[in-house]
């Protein structure tokens, strides 16, 4: 694809999002669920009612149940991903329940595209209060570090590093301007310990730690709070695709966490609610580690 194409491309889904929005109704009240763990609590938070949340990669998994949350808040969801289905999918479903939220295409690896999807969200509600630095990707598997190949690995750090940084480096200013605001991003449990797997995805998750870290320290003076927030096994694709829905598998998952089960996504988005709360007005730089006691059992700390 021509550099040509990708801007007509990235030009393209950019107005087509500000059109949508521009005429979505946006429900009065919040969403009705049916259930507690699969669809999260049935309760006001008014703090995030008509607050902008800015979300990458929630197109399914934890992304998609945090846009589904704070849509229910109220808040303004504007949310990006490299699958236009399934992000259209997400569109409609929050819509469809009373929410606002606004999928646009966007690849967090092409910094045009990056900036292009800040933009319009700018263009569309005039501000940015939270940003969920959510995309990434776990590449392959079954890769060692004297078998893994320069392309998984460069697909896995421009997504899960490089792309984290050019959100970031897009966010802070419009943040800077209007006088502060909330950045959570997408760490993992594995951006902690190891494994003896899945090297690129384990260096990738310690870097997002070390660059949130740094940004934090640059932009206190700022009113920016900055955290991070990192699970451990949780109920997604990922872990679908590691234990290949293999029951013995998941229940040794949830054999190994003193809770005694892995995380729903609604558990991960509760501690990204947290971070972007009056209540965590003061939680700067943290890394939120949401693991159910597995990291406390394993080094006893």
């Amino acid at each position: 694809m021509s550099e040509e194409t990708k801007r007509d491309e990235i030009d393209s889904t950019r107005r087509r999002a500000l059109a949508i929005a521009a005429g979505a109704a946006v429900g009065a009240t919040a969403m009705a669920v049916s259930s507690a763990r699969a669809e999260g609590p049935a309760v006001s938070r008014s703090e995030f009612a008509d607050k902008v949340l800015l979300i990458t990669g929630a197109t399914s998994g934890i992304g998609k149940g945090t846009a589904e949350r704070f849509a229910r808040y109220g808040a303004k969801v504007f949310f990006c991903g490299r699958r236009r289905n399934l992000g259209k999918e997400v569109e409609e479903a929050i819509r469809a329940q009373g929410g606002e939220a606004t999928y646009m295409f966007a690849d967090v690896r092409e910094e045009d595209s990056v900036k292009a999807f800040v933009e319009a969200c700018l263009e569309r509600y005039g501000r940015i209060d939270i940003a969920f630095n959510n995309a990434g990707v776990e590449g392959d598997i079954r890769a060692k570090v004297a078998t893994d190949t320069q392309g998984n690995w460069d697909d896995i750090f421009n997504t899960n590093t490089r792309g984290l940084w050019l959100s970031m480096k897009y966010e802070i200013p419009v943040m800077q301007n209007q006088g502060g605001g909330r950045i959570i991003n997408m760490a993992s449990l594995l951006g902690l310990r190891v494994i003896p797997h899945i090297p690129a995805y384990i260096a990738s998750k310690h870097a997002v730690v070390g660059i949130s870290h740094a940004a934090a320290a640059q932009h206190a003076g700022d009113s920016i709070r900055i955290n991070v927030v990192a699970p451990g096994p949780t109920d997604t694709p990922l872990l679908a695709k590691v234990t290949g829905g293999d029951p013995d598998r998941i229940a040794a998952f949830n054999a190994g966490i003193p809770t005694g089960r892995i995380a729903t996504v609604e558990d991960i988005a509760g501690g990204v609610e947290l971070l972007a709360s009056e209540a965590g007005s003061y939680l700067h730089g943290t890394l939120l580690v949401l693991d159910g006691g597995k990291s406390f059992r394993e080094y006893g700390t």
